[in-house]
């Protein structure tokens, strides 16, 4: 910032010969080497010490920027218009005092032209995104350091004033810097959200469907291929980092429009504990009864009125973003959409797991709880994959929560088959087993769940042996199994004992009518292994059974069944 004090160097000078040579090689069609000017450019002034040199002519009052014909410098650089910016430079004195906080913005827009000749979208997109992220935080710096420096003059000259006039002054300027904050809160977000829209020209972004009425069943099928080719999936991680960065900004610009006293609902929504989960929980058939009363349905759309009015040079996208709680809401859930299938694009699985956790997480205290039990169920497995055990508890509890309360009972018991496996079991807390168990006992007796046949329990695992004095063994490979079967000869008349072991991983003991166990002959198995692969009373040739009740303890149960084969085959 002290060049021209210290050693005479003329730094407007300077900048004018390194572009002329990078106007000179881009004559020459060498864009690659028209852009290492600019680079090395970057690299000998970066773009905090553009910063410093602009706040030194703010400080000293000097604009030379006026005669912009009818444009201003930002919208000169950001065009690229070097004709007239060059302009600019010239007039602007040795240290470019009065255009040095447009320079990045200049040396940006002539870096994206360089890279578009060179057909390299995807740095055109990593450029994007570093010039958003280092121009947001300037700014940001810049509406800090302002704020001092008045805070000083207007301490000086406030002198020995009441402390009620001081307040009143520092309430004022802190209202002033927060609406600045909130605009370039709403730049950063739509910049972000007009570079994505601008990179759909050459990848695909967006998924098949783009309605704004939520999931669909089959869009996690759609979404969850990554990119074809490297260069999709780079272009695609890069979108994915601007979009986590434009919710991250919608967020802020929610707690400053919204103010101190308020909280902000997307904020509350993806809490650690949120707002459904403080509540009592309601045992299953009260909930039934409640529910016969009344049907969830969306809340209400909130038209709370917001603290801060943006300029007119927000976008209109931004401003209807914040007309109420629900718009914004709303402009959340239609980021987070394309985060998620941007983050799958790009491989990024578990970056959209996790946004997809959040998503739900709104769209359960927006009351619509079937759209969030279709993103939850969608999404419950990714943990499931990775073997984070407690994660993947926590989505089957918020997917159950979603069930209950919208009343979908199958979905809802199988939910709760899945909660009670094995390595689920080790991790759940007590409190919640014996809930859920509560609410399975509670819902096998519910008429909705009368007439499903359920092939198997994750939370009963059973291990069948035979017991024989004269059976010997050998092995028979089965074609349609892809798999070899043991095969036990005995002879007619002779005593045989089946042994089955029950392992139940419920955290309490339950009583069943009875156990039932279906013999089938090795021919019959095939017609009914390639039909529904379901075994029924009618497939069987012979059925054991213990009808007295019986009690199946939490871990292992063993049970026996003795026959007698008085047929041959």
């Amino acid at each position: 910032g002290h060049l021209e004090e210290e050693s005479g160097f003329d730094l407007s000078h300077f900048f004018l010969v390194k572009e002329s040579l990078a106007f000179t090689y881009e004559q020459m069609q060498l864009p690659g080497e028209a852009k290492l000017q600019y680079e090395e450019l970057n690299a000998f002034l970066p773009e905090e010490a553009w910063r410093q040199l602009a706040q030194q002519a703010s400080a000293g009052g000097e604009d030379d920027s006026s005669d912009t014909a009818m444009m201003s410098p930002s919208d000169l650089a950001m065009a690229g218009d070097w004709e007239r910016f060059r302009k600019l430079i010239k007039s602007s004195g040795r240290d470019l005092r009065g255009v040095s906080s447009f320079v990045p913005q200049y040396m940006y827009s002539r870096e994206v032209r360089l890279l578009f000749q060179m057909g390299s979208p995807v740095d055109v997109l990593n450029r994007s995104k570093e010039f958003l992220v280092k121009e947001y935080r300037s700014k940001l710096l810049d509406v800090a350091a302002d704020f001092g420096q008045r805070w000083k003059k207007e301490i000086e000259r406030i002198g020995m004033s009441s402390s009620e006039h001081i307040l009143a002054a520092q309430s004022k300027m802190k209202q002033d810097r927060l609406k600045k904050e909130a605009e370039i809160e709403a730049w950063a977000l739509s910049s972000c959200w007009d570079v994505k829209c601008a990179a759909e020209h050459y990848f695909t972004l967006s998924p098949p469907d783009t309605t704004s009425e939520g999931w669909k069943k089959d869009d996690d099928a759609a979404m969850a291929a990554a990119a074809p080719t490297v260069e999709g999936q780079d272009a695609a991680r890069c979108i994915a980092e601007l979009l986590e960065f434009a919710i991250l900004r919608l967020i802020r610009l929610g707690d400053l429009a919204l103010g101190e006293e308020k909280v902000n609902p997307i904020r509350r929504a993806t809490s650690e504990r949120p707002a459904d989960t403080l509540k009592p929980w309601v045992p299953w058939k009260e909930l039934r009864k409640q529910r016969g009363s009344m049907s969830p349905e969306r809340k209400k759309n909130n038209s709370e009125a917001w603290t801060i009015n943006f300029s007119p040079d927000v976008s209109s996208w931004v401003r209807n973003a914040f007309s109420n709680s629900s718009t914004y809401e709303d402009t959340y859930l239609e980021l987070a959409k394309a985060a998620v299938y941007i983050n799958r694009r790009a491989g990024r699985f578990r970056f959209a797991s996790r946004l997809e956790d959040h998503r739900a997480e709104v769209l359960i205290s927006r009351g619509e709880y079937n759209l969030a039990a279709d993103v939850l169920s969608n999404n419950v497995g990714a943990c499931a994959r990775d073997q984070w055990n407690r994660a993947h508890y926590w989505r089957i509890f918020r997917l159950a929560c979603c069930q209950r309360v919208s009343g979908d009972v199958l979905a809802y018991l199988e939910t709760l088959t899945q909660s009670f496996n094995p390595r689920l079991s080790s991790v759940a807390p007590k409190k919640t087993a014996s809930l859920f168990q509560n609410d399975l006992e509670a819902l096998i007796t519910d008429a909705a769940v009368a007439e499903p046949r359920w092939g198997a329990f994750p939370f009963l695992e059973t291990e069948l042996s035979i017991e024989s004095e004269t059976a010997g063994k050998s092995s028979q490979p089965l074609p349609f199994l892809r798999r070899k079967l043991s095969k036990y000869l005995t002879y007619v008349g002779d005593e045989l004992r089946f042994s089955l072991s029950i392992n139940s991983h419920l955290p309490r003991a339950i009583s069943v009518n009875g156990i039932r166990l279906y013999l089938v002959t090795l021919a019959s198995y095939e017609q009914v292994y390639r039909g529904n692969g379901t075994v029924s009373e009618e497939d069987a040739f012979r059925i054991l059974s213990i009808d007295a009740p019986i009690t199946i303890e939490p871990g292992k149960n063993q049970f026996s069944f003795p026959w007698q084969p008085m047929t041959y085959n």
